[in-house]
């Protein structure tokens, strides 16, 4: 009798030790799901403000929901864009102007005229006075009357993205045609 209740004890404790490490593992592998929804949630998160750099420029509309309005591009914009992408090329990769670099790894911003027949590639990459040039004469219509009205807007193209979906190569055109031999005949000086 004596035998049969300790072999009662020690069963009842191995089934106690089975079901503690049972619940365990389930623990750890409910934690592990946690973090791996967490990270995922993030790489998200990091891959929507990254894109979010661009797309606010798609079109120009208002959005019901939270009253915002998104606008075309100003020439202010595409040139805070191209120095976005230096910034981010130069972080990424050690010589972002390296031709043996994989394109893909470089965030390309291309400017083209309204027609998008001429394009000038690498955007980021143009000295300082182009910039200073694209500013001075591609903000307003060339009409020589400067009000809200006469602000010329640009339209974004979104041309290529990476294989996780972040934005790779994108170009800016003019909503007319009025600034297109401004944009053509800026001088284009790499950095």
């Amino acid at each position: 009798m004596e035998n049969a209740s300790k072999a009662l004890l020690i069963g009842v404790g191995v089934l106690i030790a089975v079901m503690i490490i049972g619940l365990t593992t389930r623990l750890f592998n409910s934690a592990s799901e946690v973090t791996q929804t967490y990270y995922s949630r993030e790489l998200s998160d990091e891959l929507n403000a990254f894109n979010s750099n661009f797309t606010k420029y798609i079109g120009a509309v208002v959005n019901e929901e939270t009253g915002t309005e998104q606008k075309y591009a100003t020439i202010y914009d595409v040139i805070s864009v191209a120095n976005f992408a230096w910034n981010y090329n130069v972080e990424a990769v050690e010589n972002p102007q390296d031709p043996n670099i994989e394109p893909e790894r470089i965030l390309h911003i291309n400017l083209a005229d309204s027609t998008k027949r001429y394009t000038k590639n690498n955007l980021q990459n143009c000295s300082q006075q182009t910039f200073y040039t694209l500013m001075q004469n591609c903000y307003y219509k060339p009409t020589g009357i400067q009000t809200p009205n006469n602000i010329m807007n640009f339209a974004i193209e979104i041309n290529k993205t990476n294989g996780d979906g972040r934005i790779n190569t994108v170009t800016f055109y003019p909503q007319s045609a009025e600034i297109d031999n401004i944009i053509i005949s800026t001088e284009y000086i790499e950095k």
